[in-house]
C-alpha cells in the first residue's frame, strides 16, 4: 500500500528538498504500484493547507522554515510548524537539521511522535525506511458541540488522522430545553431509579440533535465511518452557563447503535465556554 508523506523544507533548501523527494519517489512498490507518494511545500502556510486537505502517513520537516512565501526564513521554524502539526494530525514527524545540539533534542521532546535526524549523505534512505516502518496513524473523529445562550446551538466536526471538517447550527426546540432542565433537576434529587429518566434524557438529546438537523446526522455519520465507529470518536459540549444544569453526559448513540450513552464508547467531555476547547491526545501512543 502507497505510504503518503509530506515534505516540507523551505526553498533555500532546495536542493536537499529535490534529493528527498527523489530517493522516497524512487522506492519500489508492490506490482508496480509506487511505494512513497510525497507532496511538498515551501513554507508552512502552504503545508497547514495540505494537512487539511488529506491524510498523511508521514511528514518530514526542514528546522529551517518561513511562516509564508512573504516572510523570512526562521531558523526554528521548523520545529514551530511541527508543533501545529501534531495538532491537526497523529502521523509521525522527522525534523532535519544540519547539526542536534541540546536546544533542538530539548524542544523535540515536548512534540510527540516527531524524531529530530542529522542531514547527512544517507539521509533519503535513512526516511525511506522511517515511512516504511511507520505504523499508519489512528483515526478520530472530533465532535465539538457548542451549548450556547438561548435555543441556537453550533456543531464542529473534525476528522483526525484523516481529511473531513464540517460546521453548522443546531437547532434545539425551547420546550426541550425546559424539559431537559426538568429531568437534570429530577436526577439530582433521587437516590435510586434514576436510569430510566437518565437513559430518556440521553436519547432525547441525540433526537434533538439528529432527527431535527438532518444535515448533522448525515455529516456525524459520515464522519463516524471515515473514522472507524464509534470508538474512534470524541465529543466535547463547550456550554454556555445558561445550560450548564443539562446532563448532557447522558447522550446516546443513535437509535440503532448499542443503547448506551456515548461516553462509554469514546472520551466525552463538557468544557465552560470561554475556557478552550479540551484537548487530549487520544489514541496517542506516547502519552
Amino acid at each position: 500500500m502507497t505510504k503518503h508523506v509530506l515534505l516540507v523544507i523551505s526553498h533555500q533548501d532546495r536542493a536537499l528538498r529535490e534529493a528527498i523527494e527523489l530517493t522516497l519517489e524512487g522506492t519500489p512498490g508492490a506490482e508496480g504500484a509506487p511505494a512513497i507518494d510525497v507532496e511538498t511545500a515551501k513554507d508552512e502556510e502552504r503545508a497547514v493547507l495540505k494537512l487539511r486537505e488529506r491524510a498523511f502517513d508521514y511528514i518530514v520537516v526542514g528546522l529551517a522554515l518561513a511562516r509564508n512565501s512573504k516572510s523570512m526564513v526562521d531558523e526554528y521554524g521548523g520545529l514551530e510548524f511541527c508543533k501545529a502539526a501534531r495538532r491537526m494530525t497523529a502521523a509521525p514527524i522527522a525534523l532535519l537539521a544540519p547539526e542536534l545540539n541540546n536546544a533542538i533534542q530539548i524542544r523535540a521532546r515536548d512534540i510527540p511522535k516527531l524524531v529530530p535526524l542529522k542531514v547527512s549523505p544517507s539521509i533519503g534512505q535513512d526516511l525511506v525506511g522511517l515511512v516504511e516502518e511507520a505504523e499508519p496513524p489512528l483515526k478520530r473523529l472530533d465532535v465539538i458541540v457548542y451549548a450556547k445562550e438561548g435555543s441556537d446551538w453550533e456543531y464542529e466536526l473534525h476528522g483526525v488522522g484523516f481529511s473531513y471538517t464540517k460546521a453548522g447550527s443546531l437547532r434545539i426546540m425551547n420546550a426541550l430545553l425546559t424539559s431537559w432542565r426538568s429531568v437534570a433537576e429530577t436526577l439530582s434529587k433521587i437516590d435510586v431509579d434514576w436510569y430510566a429518566p437518565f437513559h430518556a434524557l440521553g436519547q432525547s438529546i441525540i433526537e434533538a440533535f439528529c432527527d431535527v438537523n438532518e444535515q448533522f446526522r448525515h455529516q456525524l455519520r459520515v464522519g463516524l465511518e471515515l473514522a472507524g465507529g464509534f470508538a474512534h470518536s470524541r465529543v466535547t459540549f463547550v456550554v454556555a452557563r445558561a445550560h450548564y444544569h443539562i446532563v448532557l453526559e447522558a447522550i446516546r448513540l443513535p437509535a440503532d447503535e448499542v443503547p448506551e450513552p456515548w461516553m462509554i464508547h469514546a472520551p466525552l467531555m463538557r468544557n465552560v465556554a470561554g475556557s478552550g476547547i479540551a484537548s487530549a491526545n487520544l489514541f496517542d501512543v506516547s502519552q
